[in-house]
């Protein structure tokens, strides 16, 4: 029983942490190209990092926080819809970590 919850957790535990991560990095460039307001405001949160890093991080943190996004981001459907499913894809990794470590134990 172990193998066959690690089998399906493991491989959904990557692909829901690849999806995550690719919804991240849409929000990151949609900011950069149409909010660069926003996305110059982010950056300069962390100003030790790299500019795109820096702002990806930036909108994690606001994202976890619940927080508004800065300026003219705050009103567009498309960041709300993405942060919305980043919401959903970081819940599934809090998750399906534990039960994948879980498994993982067990055998």
């Amino acid at each position: 029983m172990w193998l066959w919850l690690f089998a399906v957790a493991a491989p959904a535990l990557l692909a829901v942490l690849a999806f995550w991560g690719v919804t991240v990095q849409v929000m990151v460039r949609r900011l950069e190209r149409a909010h660069r307001d926003a996305y110059l405001d982010l950056a300069a949160r962390s100003p030790r990092l790299p500019v795109r890093m820096a702002a990806s991080r930036e909108l994690q943190k606001a994202l976890g926080r619940g927080e508004p996004l800065p300026g003219s981001a705050a009103g567009d459907a498309d960041l709300l819809r993405l942060g919305g499913r980043e919401r959903k894809l970081r819940l599934g990794l809090v998750i399906l970590t534990p039960l994948t470590a879980l498994a993982f134990v067990a055998l």
